[in-house]
């Protein structure tokens, strides 16, 4: 049996990988809970994918100009990737969505 990738903050439900979004929220499977990932987690899963492209390309001998220019035609299918299968490699950690609005803070 595989590892689940998250428990509900709220009940303790496993959540697979494929139920896990990495940005907005979305409900758990048992007690239909609004959860969401960390705040930071869609943030750093893009800049970890951008600087990966970055690397690749640059191995492939792209420098300069050309490099940002190569970044800038890989930048749709870097945010696909790292919206749909960094989970993968590094889960989110849940918690509950807040949905009350903080209108003076």
């Amino acid at each position: 049996m595989r590892k689940p990738a998250a428990k509900c903050a709220n009940c303790g439900a496993s959540l697979s990988y494929e139920e896990l979004r990495a940005a907005g929220p979305f409900p758990c499977p048992g007690c239909k809970t609004l959860l969401v990932a960390t705040e930071y987690y869609p943030l750093v899963t893009l800049l970890a994918s951008l600087l990966l492209a970055a690397v690749i390309f640059a191995a492939f001998g792209f420098r300069g100009s050309r490099l940002v220019e190569a970044l800038l035609f890989a930048l749709l299918p870097v945010i696909y990737l790292s919206a749909n299968f960094f989970k993968y490699l590094v889960p989110p950690k849940i918690e509950p969505y807040d949905t009350t609005l903080h209108l003076r803070d």
